[in-house]
């Protein structure tokens, strides 16, 4: 198989990958963890981080190894796997899973909007709204969504030390 070269206009700087992998992982998510891990761990959850730290590790090992023997993609992995037929239902699982993940996500981020910004914000026309601004990033190109991960981790990290400050001073 020839190597096919990369234009450069598609190419991105590794500085710029960091952000692009702390936006993958973090998300909105770290601006109200702590409360819903208090909530049912209590104040002894730091274990259960350990151990998922671990799991993670180990489930992200399986799935190069998965991807190295295959040499393709998650629906190359599901067909080696699975064989034809079921392959394709467990891509559907896949897509469906990644659905929910933008629907939980969604929902995340209306509720930060809603209890440190605008709480009488209408749901439904700021997903609709949020979505078409994702949407018309995506169609931006990798540069574009590789900028928006820049942003967003600068924004979040200086919004949590607002929260942490403003928290402190009431």
């Amino acid at each position: 198989m020839q190597s096919q070269t990369i234009p450069n206009n598609l190419k991105i700087s590794p500085y710029l990958v960091f952000y692009v992998m702390i936006a993958m992982q973090i998300g909105i998510g770290i601006l109200g963890y702590q409360r819903i891990i208090a909530d049912y761990a209590g104040y002894d959850a730091w274990i259960s981080i350990l151990i998922l730290g671990v799991y993670i590790h180990i489930v992200l090992w399986m799935m190069y190894k998965l991807c190295e023997m295959v040499n393709g993609d998650i629906i190359s992995v599901h067909e080696f796997l699975f064989g034809r037929f079921i392959s394709k239902v467990a891509s559907f699982a896949f897509v469906l899973f990644y659905i929910t993940y933008l629907l939980s996500f969604i929902l995340n981020f209306i509720e930060v909007i809603q209890i440190w910004m605008f709480p009488d914000i209408n749901n439904f026309a700021f997903s609709v709204l949020f979505l078409l601004l994702s949407i018309y990033i995506v169609y931006g190109g990798l540069r574009t969504v590789v900028g928006v991960c820049f942003f967003w981790n600068h924004f979040t990290s200086l919004f949590s030390i607002h929260i942490h400050l403003y928290a402190k001073v009431r």
